[in-house]
């Protein structure tokens, strides 16, 4: 041990990193609204492909979003801007979760997004409105009666590396 080591007080410092690191603002490659795309009753999934079938929700390709822009009509100033140009968007993750956390987006399809992404449909601009942390996720696998073992959401490999 080592002399004047402190394990509570550099947990906690730990995890407030985390938390801050998680919460700073997203900046973003394009304006999107998650608003006005609610509005015109286009499902979370025609974005996020992935959330009910996979581990992450994932995000449609740039060329998607053009598409569904020339087949809707819809003329947006964001959506002009993505057509005149080839490169490829890079989303900044809203929510990112520590690497040794197993969490699947397919697991929960029976839940509303917005249980762990806040009212996003309601926003102009992404941000973190759910601090997803340990006892956020176990509160919920207590009162649904999931699975809310250790290894339900930790990987044990690396688990076992962090044990002193």
């Amino acid at each position: 041990d080592t002399a004047g080591s402190n394990p509570a007080g550099d947990a906690i410092l730990i995890w407030a990193a985390l938390f801050l690191a998680a919460s700073a603002h997203a900046q973003q490659p394009q304006s999107f609204s998650h608003r006005i795309h609610a509005e015109r009753k286009i499902a979370c999934a025609a974005c996020h492909p992935g959330a009910a079938s996979s581990a992450k929700a994932g995000i449609v390709a740039r060329a998607a979003c053009i598409d569904c822009h020339r087949r809707s009509g819809v003329v947006a100033p964001a959506a002009i801007r993505l057509s005149r140009t080839s490169s490829p968007l890079r989303w900044e993750p809203v929510h990112e979760l520590p690497g040794w956390v197993r969490f699947s987006h397919a697991r929960h399809k029976a839940s509303s997004c917005s249980l762990c992404h806040g009212r996003v449909e309601l926003r102009d601009e992404a941000q973190e409105e759910v601090a997803m942390h340990m006892n956020f996720c176990r509160d919920c696998h207590l009162k649904t009666r999931a699975r809310a073992g250790c290894g339900t959401c930790h990987r044990e490999k690396d688990a076992a590396e962090r044990r002193p």
